[in-house]
């Protein structure tokens, strides 16, 4: 079987036509069978030459890798979840500052005070400062004041140092120590570590540091005395 050749003024899908029909000749393929042939492949070419739509090459370079399409729902669900949950993260960091005003209402063990923010944060490695520093749900009391379960005459007096840097008495100076080691305070702590109540209590701590039966020593040397 002849076919005719292609003028030099066809087209290209006539040559591709005739290419396709030449090469159905080389393999035994009849005429009609080459027409089908040759249509097949032209269609394939413009499938493969059209443009894209912008989904199509979205999803074309995540098929080629493998991805299916309950994979790319998968993703999508995934990117909409962390997308809420950033959400939700910032509107319960912005929920928690805005719950910590400027000037602080406390209950303090049944004691009222009202005092800046500012005050409170005044050293900032403490664990008063990090209660307030908006980063943690405080408890409040029925009146909105927020609640501190401790001495309430004893933490007067760490207020006023945090405002002042005023020292306590020294018939207050070891049960403020005490306070102000609960909360972290370590700039009270050491300004009290001079005065003679405090002081005399930490020679007393390492005494019974330094031996481990300190107290039943004490004793059996008293009664040894005697």
């Amino acid at each position: 079987m002849s076919l005719p050749l292609a003028s030099s003024s066809g087209s290209s899908t006539e040559e591709e036509d005739f290419k396709a029909k030449s090469a159905s000749v080389a393999i035994g393929v009849n005429g009609d069978d080459a027409n089908r042939w040759a249509t097949s492949r032209r269609q394939s070419a413009s499938s493969l030459t059209a443009p894209r739509s912008a989904e199509s090459r979205r999803v074309l370079p995540l098929a080629a890798a493998g991805v299916g399409f309950n994979d790319m729902e998968s993703v999508g669900s995934n990117q909409q979840q962390q997308k809420h949950q950033r959400q939700q993260r910032q509107q319960q960091k912005q929920q928690s500052t805005y719950q910590c005003p400027a000037v602080v209402p406390l209950n303090v063990g049944g004691v009222s005070y009202i005092t800046r923010r500012s005050t409170l944060l005044k050293e900032p490695d403490s664990m008063l400062a990090a209660m307030f520093s908006g980063r943690h749900e405080m408890q409040r009391d029925r009146h909105g004041y927020y609640f501190i379960d401790t001495n309430g005459v004893y933490f007067g007096y760490i207020l006023d140092y945090l405002r002042h840097g005023k020292l306590p008495p020294n018939e207050a100076a070891l049960p403020v120590y005490q306070e102000a080691g609960y909360f972290g305070l370590a700039g009270l702590q050491e300004a009290l570590a001079v005065t003679p109540a405090v002081a005399k209590e930490i020679v007393r701590q390492r005494h019974e540091e330094q031996f481990g039966d300190y107290a039943d020593l004490r004793a059996r040397v008293i009664a040894a005395a005697i």
